[in-house]
Parts: structure tokens; C-alpha cells; sequence
């Protein structure tokens, strides 16, 4: 059993009567030995020094502040029963899941709340308790005598109150309204930007006005810059979102904004001449040139604000259609979850179910796939189920995302993991079927590797856990016959060794690489078996196994070769943890799935 965290809030016998859940005999009566100090701080007995001053107490386990208990005294979780702890961890994440819903019930009785997709996204990103977890922590404690029917009301409780959280979710979404026409406005404006000559327009202004930007930046001195197409987009899209959508009202504002911003002509030579702009008798250079261009800005600031409107009116004609029956994709979004203020206009995306859990990854030197610099390095990649409305919209916003239809004749999980194999991940956890015995596929090539080293254009690969194999560390062809883990691992670390799961003896290959042992990662190629869609681009290491026979194609699974670190071998030995780039977390990969695990260590 699993080492399983104790809550961090108190926990006492009110909070399983306020969820209905039995308390069990052996935890009403459990105890746990901690010694008090002057401070008021619980210790741990030899948990730490202060742990020694005072007597030892039993303490009832329900009820203990364990805020109030010796954080360094880590024996005390250690000493508490894992059913216990698991038990009460499982009714913590109830009871937080209970506060998180009051308040969230708090917040929409509110009828002068204002609300928008980023308050949706941070209250789901928040959300205290998952199924996930909970159905984790009752694995801890099914099948003790005594807990059927706290693990039942546990379950009951868990289901219920997630329940009415998506039932609040849903109202506050609601509140929220479609975001449908507000991915209109943001594909407007990018209709404009690309399909008419705003950003030249944009560029001549600050020319002229010797407002461009230059590109350097000097200590102390104030950029003047001014980009007038943005300025002007963004208060089209302002003025549009707060119900205000006069074209008339918005171009005034527009052209006063501008105006405060690009006033004097300080290029004479770039100024276009305009021979409706008559001369007057007391005209000089500068005033004259300054009424062409402010008759030139005006222009070009009612031209965007017409354009944008021309745009909007030609999508919402193209868009007057039932959403119950619009096209779906498969969309890509980096930045999981989307509940920081960087990621708001993407906000509105946390509404829709995922196709497959979100995968923190490393990112590839050059790519991109948000605009956020922070994520420069590292992000978290989620593929949802979104309308075709919504996949535009997103897109609209950032030129980073990607997305594929769902058409009729396509899975959108194979198409979800399509979306994630274009930006390197090989495998998802989802993709690993758990099944009780290898494929035919697995099996298959498992003895034809077999067979293949014995011939002589293999046999450069040794195989130390083989049964019955000659090559045995030095000291084993004494008296001593058993194996030490030392001996174990650095059998496996000559470069081109391979185990092969089914045939060689997996508990030589488990003493060396058992989590409790091994004291760092190996570096190996694994042929695993996964699951169809366009085959991903691995460059293999270094190796001389024979060619694969069966590699995965778009529309079947089959076999490949990746380079991964090893982290060890589960307790159970069903289970290798293997961190594959550009995963940053190690992937438990059933060793059911695995035809060949080699060591590249040169």
C-alpha cells in the first residue's frame, strides 16, 4: 500500500456526521503518540529534538490540529495506519469540496456579481476533490473489515457534491452567455489585420507622425511609439463587449483617441498629398501639412472601424445557424489551466469536456505553442472537444493553437492523440491498455527477438537476466549463487543489454531497478506497442536489434523503438515508469505493452 499524505485541516467526527459517513470502529479508537512542547507545537516522540523534552500521550487520531503538529517530525504521518490516513484524506477533499460549493453558491446568489470566463475557468482549475483521487484513496481501504459503509457514503458524497458543481458551473456559464459572438468580434478584427492593409495604413501614420517604433531601447528614455490600428481595434472590441456598437459613437471616440496620439507631422516626404485640402493665404508648411494628415488619420481611422463592421456583419451571416448540429474539432491548447489573467481571452475554453487528460511537457528548441513567454520552456497541453465556433475563435486569438475536424468517420481520441504526436508527445497515459496479457502483436515480437540473437549478426547484445544465462558476475560462479542489486544494475548497464518481458527472469530485472533501490535513472530504448494515428517522428538511439516488422500506421497500432529514462519497476512488477521526452513526468507503462527494454549506456 501507498504512503497516502494526512489532511492538513482538522478533521473530527462533525465532519463525517455533516457528509452522512459512518465512522469505523478502528479509527474512532485509534490513537497516535505524540509528546506536547513548550512552544505548543505536537512532536513526534525521537521525531526531532523537542520531541524529547516532554511525555509521551496518546492522542485520539480524530480531532488532531495538524497544523499544530512538528511539520519536520515526519514519522507522525508514517506512524498513522495508511486505512486511517487514506480515510480521512478521502473525507478532507469531501469537506473542501463541500466549502468550495458554498461559496461558489455564495457568489451566485449575488445579483450584482459580474462575472466573466475567467472567473469560470479559475473556480473549475480550484475545484478541491476529483473522482480520480477519491476513487484512488478508497483503492486504499476496499475490502478492510469494518468500512463498507463508510467507503458506500463516501462514494455517495463525492458523486453528490460533484454533481451540483456542474450543475453551478452551468449557471454561472449561463451568466456568462455564448461565446460565440465574441469570437466573431476577435475574428474581425482578424480579418482586418490580414485581409486589408490596416497594418501598412497603421505604419505610414507613425511614420509620418515619427511615432514608429524603432527597436532600441535606451535606459531612461520614454518609448513613443503608437500603433494606431492596434489602438483602434482594441477599442472596437471594448466598445462592442460592453453592448456599446454604434459604428458612429466608436469612430468618434476612435478618431479622438488617434488624434491625442498622432497630432504634428514630423516626416514631410512621407505624407501623401491629398489635393482636397485646400491652401489658405496664412498657411505655413507645418499647418498645412498637419491639416492633409489629420484629414488622411480621420480617414483611416472611419475606414478600420467600417472594415470591422463589414467583417462582423459578413461571420454573423455566416454563422445564423444551430450549434446543436455544428461541426465539432479536436483542439490543442497549451497553458492548462487556462485560469491566469494571461490566458483570459482563452478562458472560455475551460467549458469544454477533454478528449484526453492534460500532459505537462517540455517544449522543443524553437517551438511555440502559446503566446505567453512563460511558457518558453515548459507547459501543460490539454485537447478538448470544442464547437467549430469555438476552435475558430480560439484560433483567432492565437496563432499557436491547433485543431482538427471531427468528420463522421474519424475516432476523437485517435484524433486528440494525432494533435499531441505534432508536438512530440509519442504516448499518453490513456493510450497504455492495462490488459492482463500482451498482444498478439507483443508476443509475437518478443519471440522473434529470441530467435534473432542467436544468430551472429546480433549476438553483440548480452542478456544478464536471460534464464539459465551463462553471463553471470564474477563472484556468482562460487558458492554465492544470489544476486545483489549493486550487481543486478551494473549487469543491465553494459551498453546494448536488453531484458525482454515474458521470456527473461523479471525478478533479476526487478532487484535492479525496484524503486527503493535504485538510486538514479537509466537510459534505455523501449520497444512498445502503441495506439493508432500518424506514426511521430523519434530519432532512435544507438542500437543493433532487428528492424521493426509491425510500426504503428494512421489507422492500426504497431510497434516502436523510444528513447526514455528508466526511474524503476513498480512492487507489483507489472509497471515501468519511463519519462519519454517531451513528457516531464515519468509514464507508467505496463510491462505488457513492452516487447524489449535495451540499455543505451555507452
Amino acid at each position: 500500500m501507498s504512503p497516502v499524505t494526512l489532511p492538513s485541516d482538522v478533521l473530527d467526527r462533525a465532519d463525517f456526521e455533516r457528509h452522512q459517513i459512518p465512522i469505523p470502529a478502528a479509527l474512532d479508537q485509534a490513537t497516535v503518540e505524540l509528546v506536547a512542547a513548550r512552544s505548543g507545537k505536537w512532536h513526534a516522540r525521537n521525531g526531532c529534538q523537542y520531541g524529547r523534552e516532554g511525555a509521551v500521550q496518546q492522542i485520539p487520531l480524530l480531532g488532531i490540529r495538524w497544523d499544530e503538529v512538528c511539520r519536520n517530525c515526519a514519522n507522525v504521518a508514517s506512524s498513522v495506519d495508511p486505512v486511517h490516513a487514506s480515510t480521512l484524506r478521502a473525507v478532507g477533499e469531501v469537506s473542501a469540496m463541500r466549502r468550495h460549493i458554498d461559496s461558489l453558491t455564495r457568489m451566485l446568489a449575488d445579483p450584482d456579481a459580474t462575472f466573466e470566463w475567467l472567473d469560470y475557468a479559475k473556480w473549475r482549475a480550484r475545484c478541491p476533490m476529483s473522482t480520480e483521487s477519491i476513487a484512488g484513496l478508497i483503492d486504499q481501504i476496499r475490502g478492510v473489515r469494518g468500512y463498507s459503509r463508510t467507503i458506500a457514503a463516501i462514494n455517495s458524497a463525492a458523486l453528490d457534491y460533484s454533481r451540483r458543481h456542474d450543475e453551478l458551473l452551468a449557471q454561472l456559464a449561463t451568466r456568462l452567455g455564448s461565446d460565440a459572438e465574441d469570437g466573431l468580434l476577435d475574428r474581425a478584427v482578424d480579418i482586418v489585420d490580414t485581409d486589408s492593409p490596416a497594418r501598412a495604413e497603421s505604419d505610414l501614420l507613425a511614420a509620418i507622425t515619427g511615432t514608429a517604433d524603432s527597436g532600441i531601447r535606451v535606459y531612461g528614455l520614454k518609448d513613443r511609439s503608437f500603433d494606431a490600428w492596434a489602438s483602434v481595434a482594441g477599442l472596437w472590441l471594448a466598445a462592442h463587449r460592453q453592448g456599446h456598437s454604434d459604428p458612429a459613437m466608436i469612430t468618434a471616440n476612435a478618431t479622438r483617441y488617434v488624434a491625442e496620439h498622432l497630432s504634428q507631422v514630423k516626416d514631410l516626404t512621407r505624407l501623401p498629398a491629398d489635393p482636397t485640402v485646400a491652401v489658405h493665404p496664412a498657411d505655413t508648411p507645418q499647418s498645412w501639412s498637419d491639416r492633409v494628415f489629420s484629414t488622411l488619420r480621420d480617414r483611416t481611422v472611419t475606414a478600420w472601424v467600417d472594415r470591422a463592421e463589414m467583417a462582423l456583419h459578413g461571420l454573423r451571416g455566416v454563422h445564423r445557424r444551430d450549434h446543436s448540429t455544428e461541426p465539432e474539432r479536436a483542439l490543442l491548447v497549451a497553458g492548462w489551466p487556462l485560469h491566469v489573467a494571461s490566458r483570459a481571452r482563452l478562458a472560455y475554453l475551460t467549458q469544454y469536456p477533454q478528449l484526453l487528460p492534460p500532459m505537462p511537457i517540455e517544449l522543443r528548441y524553437g517551438s511555440r505553442l502559446s503566446d505567453d513567454y512563460d511558457d518558453r520552456d515548459r507547459t501543460t497541453v490539454a485537447v478538448l472537444r470544442v464547437p467549430d465556433h469555438a476552435a475558430e475563435q480560439a484560433h483567432a486569438i492565437s496563432s499557436h493553437i491547433r485543431s482538427t475536424p471531427l468528420i463522421d468517420d474519424v475516432d476523437p481520441v485517435t484524433a486528440a492523440r494525432q494533435l499531441l504526436r505534432e508536438v512530440g508527445v509519442v504516448i499518453h497515459p490513456a493510450d497504455l491498455a492495462h490488459s492482463p496479457r500482451p498482444s498478439s502483436r507483443v508476443e509475437t515480437e518478443r519471440r522473434r527477438l529470441v530467435t534473432a540473437l542467436n544468430d551472429a549478426q546480433f549476438q553483440y547484445h548480452s542478456r544478464p537476466f536471460a534464464l539459465n544465462s551463462r553471463e553471470l558476475p564474477a563472484h556468482l560462479h562460487g558458492d554465492d549463487r544470489s544476486w545483489t542489486t549493486w550487481e543486478a544494475r551494473a549487469a543491465f548497464n553494459h551498453a546494448g543489454s536488453i531484458f525482454i518481458p515474458g521470456v527473461d527472469d523479471l525478478d533479476l530485472f526487478a532487484l535492479a531497478f525496484s524503486r527503493t533501490s535504485a538510486h538514479n535513472t537509466a537510459d534505455v530504448q523501449v520497444r512498445l506497442e502503441i495506439a493508432a494515428a500518424k506514426p511521430p517522428t523519434v530519432h532512435s538511439r544507438w542500437g543493433l536489434l532487428p528492424e521493426i516488422e509491425h510500426p504503428p500506421t494512421e489507422y492500426t497500432a504497431g510497434l516502436i523503438d523510444i528513447p526514455a529514462a528508466l526511474y524503476g519497476i513498480t512492487g507489483d512488477h507489472s509497471v515501468v515508469l519511463l519519462e519519454i521526452s517531451p513528457c516531464r513526468d515519468p509514464v507508467a507503462v505496463p510491462l505488457n505493452c513492452i516487447a524489449v527494454i535495451q540499455s543505451v549506456r555507452r
